[in-house]
């Protein structure tokens, strides 16, 4: 059975194509993105003096403009595994598909891998992460992406969920990393962003 040290240990080993950087955040003043500034804030009035909120401590409603970059992951145990219960039409758009049920190590983009072991890295730290570079999509859309990541669990040292949020940007024809080959996989072709109304696609 994989645990979290495993995975923790192999973040630090492997690497994807088109890296992204990661940064430990600990105050929204860090976070240049206003959409995940606001999201890190609301988490962290959640929290009060807890290492992190549960799930049952914040409610949509609280943050409408904010949903349809939100998405929530399940951590599930023996084994191991990071798996989406939720996103919203932004992420579903850009990735390409519906994400619900989807693991993260299998998101449809070439930053799958790095997702996975980053999100790792917060349920075992309990402490948020933000992810920011290229990314290239089931569509084979070149995009600049930013992923908050903000542990959730009912006890002091246990993670059972993750909010999260993203943002993603075009980049320049001239600036664009290289052509991801896994992209040919897909058939696929996902929308521009901008025609997406804001929303979450959930379980039903």
């Amino acid at each position: 059975m994989r645990d979290l040290n495993m995975v923790d240990t192999l973040a630090d080993s492997g690497g994807d194509r088109a890296a992204q950087a990661t940064q430990a955040i600990e105050a929204a003043s860090q976070i240049a993105d206003p959409m995940l500034g606001r999201l890190f804030a609301y988490w962290d009035a959640r929290r009060g003096d807890r290492r992190f909120p549960a799930r049952c401590d914040l409610d949509p409603l609280d943050i409408p403009t904010l949903l349809s970059s939100v998405f929530l992951v399940t951590v599930r145990r023996d084994p191991f595994d990071l798996v989406v219960r939720l996103a919203g039409t932004v992420l579903t758009d850009c990735y390409g598909g519906g994400l619900t049920g989807c693991r993260l190590a299998e998101l449809p983009s070439s930053g799958a891998g790095q997702l996975h072991r980053e999100a790792a890295r917060t349920v075992r730290r309990g402490a948020p992460a933000l992810l920011s570079g290229p990314l290239v999509t089931r569509a084979d859309a070149y995009r600049r992406v930013e992923h908050l990541l903000l542990p959730l669990g009912t006890g002091p040292d246990r993670v059972d969920m993750l909010i999260g949020g993203a943002t993603f940007r075009g980049y320049p024809v001239g600036e664009r990393p290289h052509r991801w080959a896994g992209a040919a996989q897909w058939s696929v072709r996902a929308r521009p962003a901008e025609t997406v109304r804001p929303g979450l696609v959930a379980n039903r």
